[in-house]
């Protein structure tokens, strides 16, 4: 839902650029509100890079690494679950 409002806001942008945060979504009325992390209850993470962003979760270490993912090591100390748009 967040990584397709993301992608909706990116065509709509005159630049095509993707959204600062996720609240830029809010905003836009692209969502309702911004979705809660199941993990910790607080909003899901967001990071924007040049070329894509990463929408995710707090890893099940509970701790906030940068949306560093790798689908083969999503349980392990380090790694956050989310995923690349």
């Amino acid at each position: 839902m967040v990584a397709v409002a993301s992608e909706r806001y990116r065509q709509q942008d005159k630049d095509g650029q993707w959204p600062e945060k996720l609240d830029d979504l809010v905003k836009a009325k692209l969502l309702d509100k911004v979705p809660l992390d199941p993990l910790d209850n607080q909003p899901l993470r967001y990071r924007r890079h040049k070329d894509f962003i990463v929408i995710y979760s707090i890893g099940f270490d509970l701790k906030d690494d940068g949306g560093n993912i790798d689908r083969d090591r999503n349980y392990d100390p380090g790694f956050d679950v989310g995923f690349r748009v």
